[in-house]
């Protein structure tokens, strides 16, 4: 019995070694860079057509000096634009970028994934209200991944 404390802490360091040994393999994996690389160009592909679409919002509000003029669902223009940009800030940042471009978390890319997938889902609204004023031409309306 006066090896039991040595045993297992021997067999906890093992076993954390080969943990790491097999995240490391799987995480170099030909399938998961590219579907990595695939999250990362749909994040940046998300953020450019956010950014566009507040662009067109200011410059319409800007032209039109609509900035306190009711907009859709209780929003004035003004309103509806720092909706966005928060929007924006809390869901596309940079720092989220560099987050998930750091990670190789498992968890943190399919939470990023689902997240993109709502992003894209709010957009795609944010566009057809958007078009309904004349706002938006087709390149703001299409798929981050120019799929239509």
């Amino acid at each position: 019995m006066p090896f039991l404390p040595e045993f297992i802490a021997i067999a906890v360091v093992v076993v954390a070694l080969l943990l790491f040994i097999i995240s490391k393999i799987a995480n170099n994996s030909a399938a998961y860079k590219s579907g990595k690389l695939a999250l990362l160009d749909q994040y940046q592909q998300l953020r450019a057509r956010s950014n566009k679409l507040q662009d067109k919002m200011s410059s319409y509000i800007m032209e039109n000096h609509v900035s306190n003029e009711p907009f859709m669902d209780g929003y004035t223009y003004g309103d509806f634009l720092k909706h966005l940009q928060k929007n924006h800030i809390k869901h596309l940042s940079d720092k989220n970028y560099t987050r998930i471009k750091n990670t190789n978390n498992r968890v943190v890319l399919n939470t990023a994934k689902t997240m993109l997938k709502e992003q894209e889902l709010k957009l795609d609204d944010v566009a057809q209200k958007m078009k309904q004023l004349g706002l938006t031409d087709r390149a703001t309306t299409l798929l981050p991944s120019g799929q239509d």
